[in-house]
């Protein structure tokens, strides 16, 4: 694969925060984009007279006739929405354009990232949104995976906790979203999510500090006439709650305030944001309609929050109701990943560690940059793994069917040799010694009545499936996982796995494993190994049972013809109780020669019986043993392959 002139760009696009990161080609390091020579800008879009659509800090300039902060949401079709979505990424666009970080002619694909709440159908229209952009190409993904990624590759998560269950917590401006990958597989019932985000902090400040301003009246109603003045001071909120939380212990005094400057207002009064330790502690631990008095509408909007509750509460209860819904279905947490810019708050983990006191909780130091770095990760993994599935199959359909077909002699002269074996140990040997002994056994004609009904039974039941098993399994293990390894781990290395990785673990079959069903070849899951156990049953114990009627029991007659004389007839040799004292002629060295003499004689029967089956069977144009085994072990281990290559993608970088 030559990507060398791909960049692929993650694109975070947050309700608070944008930030970008690129990944070129092969290079597995992302790379910070600048947007106005910062890491990351607030999620800001201004209209300029002269300058045009500016974004981020710029977008605070005093002669804009329109300002928007907070607009990212679930998309809609209403029209100024998609106008201010596709206006601010085309504007940030030509800004790294025009800034020589990305270069036009290159192969430029996007990575946004999207809240992992969202369904399928939501992130589709996100992504069709975002495609009528001037952005070249573009896909939309949770950003769930992305920190997931990103905590992989900063060696947060080792790669097993990674397959382990692992439960993302990504606390953003506008929700906060809950991500269950279960052994490195998502599922779209395994995201929970309620609109409780940060900026709800942001707008108490808001209140609050209006409530506290002289000019209080006079500045509420340049907000209902100029909006863009109450987004600036809604700004200047954000920055004091950030500049509490990201230093904290600087405010430990009850009387220390953050400072972070004041908004003038029309020449009508002057905004200044009041935060300190009591006002923060006070807005996230009272019920949010009482620190949000004048957000009644937004209140009753948000999807999943109880206004009655504070925001620390409906954090602490949505955190024990996931739980709670994971272990009704029998799912325990191993890891966690704490994400999101919100998560900075310090009551956020604590409140975590506390409901998940047994699980590792990793958080990245630089939230901010996390999901942009993340989603350029994931960008340059779903573009590689869309490869390696591609190399995946072609190993399937063209490879794997010849690894079969050519080990199939291997397998038929194991199944014979163990159910030979298991039969002139088990059946015949024994069964020898019951008539020379006298017990229970008086006449040839019952000893060769005792030694087929036996052999069936014993062919059917548990021993014999397990000789089967065990022929498989060594034939699996010593025949084709060999084969196996050597065409996949060429293609793990390309892709940066581990060997051995695309290998299912079903090679270790269980040979003790409850039968499924019986005659019938069709895999339907890694333990129905034994179907194809019970179908070659099926096919051999004829075989078997016949030689043993013919070719077998007529060598045991031969010997005693040979033994009392050809005076006696056959038949009246079958069908005589044969003195004890003459049977003792017959030693347990001659048991075991003829024993080991009908093995012989058994398995060329068997073979042989094979051999006419598969003769037959292409002479009437139908599947042949060889085909019946080829295929279901082909289908089977197909499917195990694919299993385990879907579980180990996310261990792509």
């Amino acid at each position: 694969m030559n990507n060398k002139k791909l960049e692929i760009i993650g694109f975070d696009l947050g309700h608070g925060e944008t930030a970008l990161s690129k990944i070129l080609g092969d290079n597995p390091q992302p790379k910070q984009l600048l947007l106005h020579k910062k890491n990351c800008q607030p999620t800001m879009i201004a209209y300029h007279p002269e300058q045009g659509v500016l974004f981020g800090e710029q977008a605070l300039n005093a002669k804009v006739t329109d300002f928007q902060i907070a607009f990212k949401k679930r998309p809609t079709s209403e029209s100024n929405y998609q106008k201010v979505m596709i206006d601010y990424v085309n504007a940030i666009y030509q800004h790294l354009l025009q800034t020589d970080q990305l270069k036009k002619d290159d192969q430029n694909h996007f990575f946004i990232g999207c809240p992992s709440e969202w369904t399928n159908a939501e992130i589709a229209e996100y992504q069709k949104l975002f495609q009528s952009s001037h952005l070249p190409e573009v896909s939309v993904t949770r950003e769930s995976f992305a920190a997931l990624m990103q905590s992989k590759e900063s060696d947060l998560l080792t790669g097993e906790e990674i397959k382990s269950n692992v439960l993302v917590i990504d606390v953003g401006s506008s929700t906060t979203d809950f991500t269950l990958i279960k052994a490195g597989i998502h599922e779209e019932d395994d995201d929970f999510g309620i609109d409780l985000g940060a900026g709800l902090i942001d707008k108490a400040i808001l209140d609050y500090s209006l409530s506290q301003n002289k000019d209080q009246a006079k500045i509420e109603n340049v907000f209902q006439t100029a909006s863009l003045y109450k987004h600036r001071c809604e700004f200047k909120c954000r920055r004091a709650k950030e500049e509490y939380f990201c230093n904290s212990i600087n405010y430990a005094d009850a009387d220390y305030p953050v400072q972070v400057g004041n908004e003038p207002l029309q020449k009508v009064g002057i905004f200044e944001p009041i935060v300190y330790k009591e006002i923060i502690e006070r807005i996230v631990t009272i019920p949010l309609n009482h620190c949000l008095p004048n957000s009644k509408q937004i209140l009753l909007s948000l999807k999943g929050v109880d206004f009655q509750k504070s925001w620390q509460d409906n954090f602490r209860y949505f955190l024990m109701e996931t739980k709670q819904k994971l272990e009704n279905k029998g799912i325990k947490v191993n890891t966690i990943v704490l994400t999101g810019s919100a998560s900075k708050m310090d009551f956020i983990p604590e409140i975590v560690h506390k409901i998940f006191s047994n699980c590792k909780c990793t958080k990245d130091t630089e939230p901010g940059l996390c999901i942009a770095m993340g989603l350029a990760r994931w960008g340059k993994k779903s573009i590689n793994s869309i490869h390696f599935t591609e190399e995946v199959e072609h190993f399937l359909q063209n490879d794997l069917p010849k690894i079969v077909s050519g080990k199939i002699d291997s397998l038929r002269s194991k199944l014979t040799e163990n159910l030979i074996n298991g039969l002139s140990n088990k059946v015949i040997k024994p069964v020898l010694f019951d008539w020379r002994n006298r017990n229970g056994i008086y006449t040839l004609n019952g000893l060769e009545s005792k030694i087929v009904s036996k052999s069936e039974a014993w062919l059917k039941g548990r021993e014999g499936k397990e000789a089967v098993t065990t022929a498989i399994q060594n034939w699996l293990k010593q025949d084709l996982e060999p084969k196996l390894n050597e065409k996949t781990n060429s293609i793990c290395s390309k892709y940066g796995l581990k060997v051995n990785q695309l290998i299912p673990p079903s090679l270790n079959y269980n040979p003790h494993a409850e039968n499924l069903s019986s005659g019938n070849v069709i895999i339907i899951d890694p333990t129905a190994m034994t179907a194809i156990v019970n179908w070659i049953i099926g096919i051999v114990v004829g075989f078997i049972t016949l030689a043993l009627a013919t070719t077998g029991i007529g060598l045991i007659i031969g010997f005693f013809v040979a033994i009392f004389g050809m005076a006696f007839a056959e038949e009246m040799i079958k069908d005589s109780d044969i003195p004890k004292l003459m049977r003792g002629w017959v030693s347990d060295k001659k048991i075991s020669e003829i024993t080991s003499d009908l093995k012989v004689t058994l398995k060329a029967k068997v073979e042989e019986g094979l051999k006419k089956e598969e003769e037959e069977a292409l002479a009437k144009n139908s599947l042949t043993f060889s085909d019946e085994i080829t295929n279901s072990v082909k289908d089977w281990l197909s499917k195990e392959v694919r299993q385990q290559a879907d579980s180990v993608k996310i261990l792509i970088p």
